[in-house]
């Protein structure tokens, strides 16, 4: 029985004989796909079919791969048709749970940032599976096929397929060249697998292993950008207009857009023998390069000397920016190889499978637009490090090059000019780097050219004329910096490694640093005046200052991964902020009070509620910036990182961290470090245990929150005082919720907390300033005397609670923690912020179990006076003081709610809920899903189902994934509720018991998938 015979006898009439007309001609119009040249090869991966005829039935069946499982339930398995008798892609219509343990809290926390879930649990209908290894494709394969394909099953799975072809996952993450290299039997590619799918909360996704990748496993979300009407006609029509003039090669409108980093982590088989590794190391680059005249073309040759580092690889990746195009290459053999781009490489199929330690060269001959106008006759590089072809994980090599370009313009580089010579229209140089370094650039123009000599460095200084030749004295004042900022850098970490500097100006928005050139924005080396400490002159100073740092760090020392990055950016800020205090005299200013506004940007929310501090930790690198936030990436690493070494070095000592600075350049000179290394070596110098330090400020999130009060009593000996007193760490605590019914039949919601092991192990160096004023009083107590004792020094703060004592040899007035502001953390007085310090102090006996004495401190709380809070830890949208005060007591009032049900007097939670209610009667969304949240617990409590049901419905349904266009006001509240993720899990879990309790089975199910995946224990349920 043909399959229209089939679909007939089944009922399905026209629509099924014409589906099966459809699928007939299509199997009887597509070529077999056998390949045996990696051209017909990669033909065949881009032109795949689905074949109906071996499709299959999957019920109950889990697939493992790597740090995720996927369990199918019931669905259909279609493969493509087999290419060189293998199978590789799949679709898959059904019902199936994709699972998903993130691997620490850093990759969880970032899990939760983007679908709410520490642990991905979600339910998916459809998928595009790619699997490479063979066993589990014949083992998924090797049953009795489905037959016949239903109609409607059919159509998803050809339209899945055809979304999958043309979609940029399918060609930004690699997939398609991830199937091609299995197919040549790349060694390192035989366990590769991708997966696209979507989850009904949480959108579409993509899992991929890639093997060449440092972290193997990516899970991410595509973000395409939203443009419409004539919006979009207009950049539809400009990506044309540029393609026609060699640019924006290979960009199409429907693939823009950014991709959002759900959880990244290294996994191997125990069959890959260097995971993590693209598998080759270039050591050096020979470079032959042309520049045309109009329209300033690019042409040239890379001899890229490769060693091999893995054995059984048959391709090799070269990066290079997408609009050149390579035109051949050939090996040390001048055998002539295949190529193809893949989104930002550049794949080569090679001649025979490699062994390692194989000495490999290639010849690149490339070409294309890859200068842009930048201002009057100045021309700067689109990518500046990735013009020609790279190949390597580390990437390290010295460079030879040979560069011409059009006469009538400068050209300043890096490296060591060896020779150079013109004729009628071009110029030409030859140039060397002798040590490794990260790349080679260079910038053309009309510059204004200066040589001088700085100690043993020959400075060569290039002003883009944009404006006309610039006046002498911002010629002098720039030298001035660069003399003085290396002088300075090489005291406290070193010779600089080279004898000469290039450094070219150039009207652009970022400055940048490579070994032996620098680029500058022009706005900085004109700001300001010289002689006056204006903001130009801090911008400019830092600025110069900070790309100086980088020949050191950054340079002369790399870094491992992107986790690493943050060690080259933050050391060079921070370094920059030393030499300004240096150079400025400013002996009384720190580096963290130096580096103008960090709090406030780290403290700055973004859409979603969350501030951008806690966005991720340092080590994220270029993930900070997301969808979440655009500019998470400099506030957190400049910034954040720079405050975080001076904190370090507060508390090593300052000039024995620079010392082991010092002795750090010395012993990595030429290599690259990890964050792990750097900790290490602090550690063994100093003598210190830093994990607690760099569990909460390196790897992890969030702003300690730190309440103490104290006293003045004089000494025992009668000549002095001293302060006694007592500081705490506060941590918001994070729960496990469960679900359990009460002896009266009734359910609750059981908060079993998580411990924090931080909040023992994080020691602060923490400065402090004890003040007696001195002097006469005016009748209303305004002081108006001469002259004001101040003492200041430092207190270690290590673990939840700390007891400290202070000698004075003055009677004191005042003493405050960290009072400008230097520290990244929050500091709550007794005298000075009351009513907040009363909040912590009660949340925190309630966490210890301490119940009377925390419901008598939050109630003597709810009478103490606001006071003022710490300037540094305001809020930005905490600016109405009487507002304040009003969520503060809210807050109060909310937390004895909690205690009062957690003690079975529901009575006097619901007191407290009704006056949490009257404070934010202006203010309806503060706090929203949490009281939402204490309510619905109350009327679970008192078997009230339906009540709770329909508040939390309501509060959900708010709070649920968009599935229309929302007013703004609208939108900002769905935020806010998302924002209070525990509470958000509470609801989940009360949700689910008043849906079932009240019949409402499809929001039930949908509740208690929201509260599994949530990580509730639902024990109680079953």
């Amino acid at each position: 029985m043909g399959l229209e015979a089939v679909w007939n006898s089944r009922g399905n009439g026209a629509i099924a004989r014409l589906a099966a007309l459809a699928l007939l001609l299509g199997l009887l119009c597509t070529p077999q796909l056998r390949a045996g040249e990696p051209r017909d090869l990669l033909k065949a991966v881009r032109s795949t079919h689905l074949d109906p005829t071996r499709a299959v039935s999957l019920n109950n069946i889990e697939l493992e791969f790597g740090l995720a499982r996927l369990h199918v339930h019931h669905g259909t398995l279609v493969p493509t048709r087999p290419i060189d008798g293998r199978t590789l892609e799949f679709i898959l219509i059904g019902e199936a749970d994709f699972r998903i343990d993130p691997p620490d809290d850093i990759e969880a926390g970032q899990l939760e940032l983007f679908t709410g879930q520490r642990r991905l649990d979600t339910t998916i209908e459809e998928a595009v599976l790619v699997m490479a290894n063979q066993e589990i494709v014949h083992g998924l394969l090797d049953r009795e096929p489905q037959d016949p394909i239903e109609p409607v099953t059919w159509e998803r799975a050809e339209a899945l397929h055809d979304r999958w072809l043309a979609s940029a996952e399918r060609r930004d993450t690699g997939a398609e060249s991830g199937i091609f290299r299995a197919l040549v039997g790349d060694r390192a590619y035989r366990n590769y697998f991708a997966i696209m799918t979507s989850g009904e909360e949480i959108g579409e996704f993509v899992y991929i292993y890639d093997p060449e990748d440092a972290e193997q496993l990516t899970l991410a979300a595509y973000n395409r950008l939203d443009v419409t009407g004539w919006d979009r006609i207009r950049l539809a029509r400009h990506i044309r207009f540029q393609q026609r003039k060699g640019r924006y090669l290979g960009v199409r409108l429907e693939d823009l857009g950014a991709w959002d980093i759900w959880l990244s982590a290294p996994w191997s088989n125990e069959a890959d023998s260097t995971p993590g590794s693209v598998g080759f190391e270039t050591h050096h680059y020979d470079l032959d390069l042309k520049i045309a005249r109009k329209p300033f073309r690019l042409e040239g040759t890379a001899t890229l000397q490769i060693e091999a580092t893995d054995s059984g690889r048959r391709t090799l990746s070269l990066e290079l920016f997408r609009d050149l195009e390579v035109s051949s290459v050939v090996d040390g053999r001048g055998r002539d190889l295949f190529t193809f781009r893949s989104g930002p490489e550049v794949i080569v199929h090679l001649s025979e499978p490699t062994r390692q330690g194989d000495r490999l060269t290639l010849r690149v001959r490339f070409g294309g637009q890859v200068l842009k106008w930048v201002g009057r006759r100045t021309y700067d590089l689109e990518s500046t490090d990735n013009w020609y072809p790279h190949c390597g994980s580390i990437d390290r090599a010295t460079y030879s090059v040979r560069i011409e370009w059009p006469r009538k313009y400068e050209l300043l580089a890096n490296g060591t000019i060896l020779d150079a010579g013109k004729n009628r229209k071009h110029r030409w140089e030859r140039r060397s780097i002798d040590r490794p370094a990260i790349a080679f650039s260079f910038a053309m123009g009309d510059f204004d050219v200066t040589h001088s000599r700085i100690g043993h460095v020959d400075l060569t200084l290039g002003f883009s004329r944009e404006n006309g030749t610039p006046a002498p004295e911002v010629h002098r004042r720039t030298v001035d910096v660069i003399d003085r900022s290396i002088a300075f850098f090489e005291e406290i970490f070193g010779p600089y490694p080279l004898d000469e500097l290039t450094v070219a100006v150039l009207p652009r928005t970022y400055s940048q640093s490579f070994l032996g050139f620098i680029t500058l924005t022009q706005s900085v080396a004109i700001a300001g005046n010289l002689d006056t400490h204006d903001s130009g002159k801090w911008t400019r100073e830092l600025t110069i200052s900070h790309e100086i740092a980088h020949q050191w760090w950054g340079n002369l020392i790399g870094w491992w991964s992107y986790r690493d990055q943050w060690l080259s950016e933050a050391m060079a800020n921070y370094a920059g902020l030393l030499f300004y205090l240096h150079s400025n005299d400013e002996k009384r200013t720190s580096v963290a009070e130096l580096s103008v506004g960090w709090r406030a940007t780290l403290e700055q929310t973004v859409a979603s509620g969350r501030t951008v501090e806690s966005l991720g930790p340092i080590v994220l690198g270029h993930r900070l910036n997301s969808s979440e936030a655009a500019n998470g990436y400099r506030a957190i690493v400049y910034r954040k990182g720079a405050v975080v070494l001076a904190m370090l070095a507060r508390a090593v000592g300052e000039e024995n961290f620079l010392n082991m600075l010092h002795a750090l350049v010395e012993a990595a000179r030429g290599k690259v470090v990890t964050t792990e290394n750097f900790i290490e070596a602090v550690e063994r110098m100093s003598g210190l245990d830093l994990r607690g330090f760099a569990q909460q400020y390196v790897y992890g999130t969030g702003v300690p929150l730190v309440y103490y009060d104290y006293r003045f009593e004089p000494d025992e000996a009668g000549d002095g005082w001293r302060v006694v007193g007592e500081a705490h760490r506060f941590h918001e605590r994070r729960y496990t919720p469960r679900l359990e019914r009460r002896t009266d039949g009734s359910w609750d919601l059981v908060r079993e907390p998580v411990p924090d092991e931080r909040s023992e192990t994080t020691a602060l160096v923490v400065p402090f300033e004890l003040v007696s004023m001195a002097g006469e009083f005016d009748s209303e107590l305004s002081y108006v005397g001469k002259h004001r004792t101040v003492q200041t020094s430092r207190l270690m703060l290590k673990g939840s609670s700390k007891k400290f004592e202070i000698e004075c040899p003055f009677e004191p007035d005042q003493f405050s923690l960290d009072p400008r502001g230097e520290i990244l953390a929050r500091f709550y007085s007794a005298r000075t912020s009351p009513k907040r310090f009363g909040r912590y102090r009660g949340q925190d006996l309630i966490a210890k179990g301490r119940y009377a004495e925390a419901e008598s401190v939050l109630l003597d709380a709810l009478t103490r006076p606001p006071g003022k809070l710490n300037e540094t830890a305001v809020l930005p949208w905490l600016k109405d003081p009487v507002a304040d005060q009003k969520r503060e007591d809210a807050a109060i009032q909310l937390a004895l709610a909690r205690l009062y049900i957690d003690l079975d007097r529901d009575a006097e939670a619901k007191e407290r809920m009704g006056a949490v209610d009257a404070l934010l009667a202006e203010d309806d969304n503060t706090y929203r899903m949490e009281r939402d949240t204490v309510w619905a617990r109350l009327s679970l409590r008192s078997g009230q189902y339906e009540e709770a049901y329909r508040r939390l419905k309501k509060t959900m349904r708010l709070a649920a994934p968009e599935r229309e266009p929302l007013r703004w006001q609208a939108r900002l509240l769905r935020l806010r509720l998302k924002s209070e993720r525990q509470a958000m899990t509470d609801a989940y879990a009360l949700l689910a018991v008043a849906s079932r309790e009240t019949g409402n089975l499809e929001d039930y199910k949908w509740a208690l998938a929201g509260a599994r995946e949530r990580g509730v224990d639902l024990q109680g349920l079953r």
